[in-house]
């Protein structure tokens, strides 16, 4: 049986852990997600979805519980291993678009590549391949203000 991507038992994220204003943001988190799985986290605002997608990314510690992904606790890696888990290994997509008006499309996409060290040739048929994958690459010369919101949303 495959091992699952993605583990969370009892995750727990607490901000202001000790302090009288300590806050739980999630509670007591368990969940499987294996390779290739589609996953929906849905609630009402401020449920925690966002919070719990913040922490498999690597960006918010856990309060208390594991979280591994792959088998590892990213959160035991030193900084700069942490930072290529980032850059080359999980992605998210933010609920706003962040895309820079003045840009292409394909240069929005392309950009983040910068800090990866590829070379601009390389940078441009990556971009220009994920917006294909995304249905999104017949627009890749137009600027962000020209997307629908669903096509913003792919290419973010």
């Amino acid at each position: 049986m495959a091992k699952p991507l993605i583990v969370c038992r009892d995750l727990s994220i607490i901000y202001n852990k000790g302090k009288s204003n300590e806050f739980r943001a999630l509670s007591n988190v368990n969940t499987d997600i294996y390779e290739g799985e589609y996953i929906i986290l849905f609630g009402a605002s401020g449920s925690g979805k966002s919070t719990l997608m913040y922490a498999i990314q690597g960006s918010l510690p856990p309060g208390d519980g594991t979280l591994l992904i792959r088998g590892d606790d990213i959160y035991s890696y030193p900084p700069e291993e942490r930072v290529y888990f980032q850059r080359y290994v999980m992605g998210i997509i933010f609920q706003s678009f962040n895309l820079i008006g003045s840009l292409s499309v394909l240069d929005n996409v392309a950009l983040p590549m910068i800090f990866c060290d590829a070379d601009k040739s390389t940078r441009n048929r990556r971009a220009q391949s994920l917006l294909d994958r995304f249905g999104v690459g017949h627009v890749s010369h137009k600027i962000p203000a020209m997307l629908s919101g669903g096509q913003q949303q792919r290419v973010r």
